[in-house]
């Protein structure tokens, strides 16, 4: 196969072309704002990555966060009237930016959450859970282009606030058709229990479960070995499995792919999918 199911975020320009001209067959990029992957990816401003992604064929994906985590450590991906006016915003100059292409395959990443006490005004009631009417809003004005439910979902199951089948029903009210997980808080190797209980439980309008967290050349083999064949068994034709790793092997000294790494991932990969 000359094209793999591999996303790689990027956080600088530079990145993207390198991996746009490299010859690993990457399938998809996920853009991010310069210098935010301590943050875990925020909203890239278009003028960044123009000169280098416009009129290439690697789709794209366009990251839709104001910000990282609070530093009072109150939940993430929870965001004021303003934050929230802001990702709408942020979808509109994408939009407009002529640099997304419907046919390429582009769309948007993002997720809102909300509390389950504020949700049911009873605070016996724990956790996050999915902000259904936000996310369908962003989903909504985001079309035609289709979206992807971050990693806000690992929060949702980290704080209890839903299970796994209620969590991906919410999805799928939403209207997104994929959804990127590491089967809750940390890397996906150590939840692939819970991360293959996500597969067996997507519905059927999620077109892609994308495995992130932590994804490295060191166990991606595992991770493809164990969910791979269980996709083929458990999920509709029209759904695919894919992975997303940043490729950094020392991100605290530079944001920038390790081409090494990347092509580890990408030929691990790539085995595993043409063996099943």
């Amino acid at each position: 196969m000359d094209q793999i199911y591999l996303e790689v975020p990027v956080f600088s320009s530079s990145s993207a072309d390198s991996i746009i001209h490299a010859d690993h067959g990457i399938a998809r990029l996920e853009l991010n704002a310069e210098g935010s992957y301590s943050q875990g990816g925020t909203t890239p401003d278009a003028n960044t990555y123009r000169h280098v992604v416009v009129n290439k064929r690697t789709p794209l994906r366009v990251m839709i966060r104001p910000r990282g985590p609070p530093d009072d450590g109150t939940p993430d991906f929870v965001y004021s009237r303003a934050e929230f006016d802001g990702m709408i915003e942020a979808i509109r100059k994408w939009q407009s930016s002529g640099i997304l292409d419907m046919k390429r395959g582009d769309g948007f990443v993002f997720g809102a959450l909300t509390s389950r006490a504020e949700d049911a005004g009873d605070d016996d009631k724990r956790g996050m859970r999915v902000d259904v009417e936000r996310n369908s809003q962003l989903v909504d004005m985001a079309a035609p282009y289709p979206c992807v439910f971050h990693r806000a979902f690992d929060d949702v199951l980290g704080s209890g606030g839903s299970t796994v089948e209620e969590a991906l029903s919410d999805l799928a009210v939403c209207g997104f058709k994929g959804l990127l997980t590491s089967g809750g808080p940390g890397r996906a190797i150590d939840n692939i229990d819970i991360v293959s209980r996500i597969v067996r439980a997507a519905p059927q309008s999620l077109r892609e479960v994308i495995i992130g967290g932590g994804v490295r050349s060191s166990h991606v083999r595992k991770l493809a070995e164990v969910l791979l064949p269980q996709s083929r068994e458990t999920l509709p034709t029209t759904t695919d499995i894919w992975f997303h790793s940043s490729c950094l092997m020392n991100a605290s000294a530079s944001e920038e792919v390790d081409k090494q790494e990347l092509s580890s991932i990408a030929e691990q990969v790539k085995a595993v999918y043409e063996s099943v």
